[in-house]
């Protein structure tokens, strides 16, 4: 709601004013009355308005003479004139003074209103505009943060645009650090953009106040805080306690979890791309070390090598776990071979994918010499390979690669006359999930199992595809529905089965049954 202050030294224009217009319908409400000039001063020094609407002859001060001293107060505020005279020299002086409108009395009420309507118009147009112009100060100044610490500008372009958006290169160290989230209770893709826009908003505010530096995005969505100031290696402390606190504001206000990685301190601003390009790098220790970390570029060397043959032991302690079908022994290995990991001092994210790769195809390999039939189900090799690069942390690679083990496990399991329990559980949730937006591919991603095997094995058990399977689900389930309750029409029915395109639903409904759904509902004994 815009406010107003209505100014008159007749009582009865002021009530006749405040029942004349519907004020809420048009996003006004009076914020007040004053019976003269000086009344009216009193009250915009102690309350925000928006509209003035003041006669102009006034005992104290008139209303020419208040517009002056409102408008040097606040010079966005929009008067309007009330007058029972139709004096040019008020026009004029009054139109110099910047009004919205000179109103005779009696006040005509369409004027009014039309009046009123315009101003609340302009209002919101200088709004926007000032948003705009903001907004678009804020993106220029980003992008040119963003070209500078990736190192996409050049150092004469830097210092010009510099000079341009306030940015000051003379500041002494500099450094970069980079937020990521590492979970989030938001699962949509504009959801999640607010998040990370809320964590940016977060940290400039936090660095930013304490003279640290600012925060911006970058083109991964992640949050880069640009430090720079006197002396950054001696305020180490200080700095700590800052990006601390962008942790724990992000946790218990934005409910997500970050990995915070910090760049080398570069004494040269043209060198700021190098802390940026550290932290990156760093981020995939993310992997190893968790979520909710603070980790400085001297706390990891650049490089960390170990040798795969360490892992040797527990990949043949795993064979033989799968050959005895043991579970239990399986998830023992793991676990003992992923603490032994951790354990190693800097053990870099490419040895614990590396070894993660050995494990796979150990089991792979275990399997396969196990059971020669089992070759058409690993075609897929490659994109079995991927919840490994996926896995946020070495807790979500453990139940990943035990998960894989237990696929491993219903392929041996599993013998030409009977369904695996991974199988029957995939059936089930059809079962359950049918009306769902489901198909083979979101199916095996929730039970993290490669799409290619999981219909491979699901047309060997079943001796039905993934898709016709639940397309007979699909339909047994509306047929159900057409017989049991006539008010539903055709097009609901395809919903709450699972169908979103009525036209495909007739088409699959008439392939498995014969009929249209409208046949079928009168009489539903012409199918089985």
């Amino acid at each position: 709601m815009y406010k107003v202050l209505i100014v008159d030294d007749e009582p009865i224009i002021q009530e006749g004013l405040s029942n004349l217009v519907y004020w809420e319908e048009h996003g006004l409400e009076i914020a007040g009355f004053a019976n003269n000039g000086q009344e009216a001063i009193d009250f915009l020094n102690a309350t925000s308005v928006h509209i003035l609407i003041t006669d102009i002859k006034m005992p104290h001060m008139d209303g020419l003479a208040l517009i002056r001293a409102a408008k040097a107060k606040d010079p966005r505020l929009k008067c309007i004139i009330m007058s029972g005279y139709n004096d040019f020299p008020y026009v004029k002086e009054a139109a110099l003074l910047g009004i919205e409108n000179y109103l005779l009395k009696p006040i005509d009420e369409n004027e009014l209103i039309h009046t009123l309507v315009n101003t609340v118009q302009r209002i919101e147009n200088e709004i926007h505009r000032s948003i705009e112009m903001t907004e678009g100060y804020r993106i220029l100044k980003e992008n040119i943060l963003l070209r500078w610490i990736t190192g996409e500008i050049s150092s004469h372009e830097l210092r010009d645009k510099a000079e341009l958006l306030n940015i000051d290169l003379n500041t002494g160290d500099y450094a970069v650090a980079l937020m990521a989230l590492t979970n989030s209770p938001y699962e949509s893709p504009a959801s999640q953009d607010l998040l990370r826009y809320s964590m940016n908003n977060v940290c400039h505010e936090i660095v930013s106040t304490r003279g640290l530096g600012t925060a911006l995005r970058d083109l991964g969505g992640n949050v880069a805080i640009l430090l720079n100031c006197d002396d950054l290696g001696r305020r180490d402390e200080e700095l700590r306690a800052a990006l601390t606190e962008c942790i724990d504001q992000v946790r218990s206000v934005l409910k997500a979890g970050v990995f915070v990685t910090v760049g080398m301190i570069q004494s040269d601003y043209r060198h700021v791309y190098k802390s940026y390009r550290r932290a990156n790098e760093m981020q995939d220790y993310r992997l190893v070390l968790g979520g909710d970390r603070l980790v400085f570029s001297r706390d990891i060397p650049n490089s960390a090598e170990f040798r795969l043959s360490a892992v040797q032991e527990h990949l043949l302690l795993l064979s033989d776990s799968l050959q005895t079908r043991d579970p239990g022994s399986i998830d023992a290995t793991i676990d003992d071979l992923f603490d032994r990991i951790k354990s190693m001092p800097h053990a870099s994210p490419a040895f614990v994918q590396s070894a993660s790769v050995m494990i796979l195809l150990q089991m792979i390999n275990t399997v396969r010499s196990m059971n020669s039939n089992t070759q058409p189900v690993f075609d897929g090799i490659k994109d079995i390979f991927a919840g490994i690069y996926q896995s946020r942390d070495l807790a979500e690679l453990t139940e990943w690669l035990k998960t894989m083990s237990r696929t491993c496990l219903d392929i041996l399991n599993a013998g030409d006359d009977q369904i695996s329990p991974l199988i029957r559980k995939v059936m089930e949730t059809i079962q359950v999930r049918y009306a769902d937006n489901i198909n083979l591919k979101t199916v095996a991603a929730d039970f993290r199992i490669n799409s290619f095997y999981l219909g491979q094995l699901f047309k060997k058990e079943t001796g039905e595809a993934f898709n016709t399977y639940l397309n007979q689900v699909r339909i047994h389930k509306a047929k159900q529905l057409l017989a049991s309750d006539q008010r539903l029409r055709t097009a609901e029915v395809a919903a709450q089965v699972g169908y979103l395109n009525t036209n495909y639903f007739f088409t699959i409904f008439r392939k498995f049954t014969g009929l249209s759904p409208t046949e079928f509902r009168s009489d539903p004994t012409m199918t089985n």
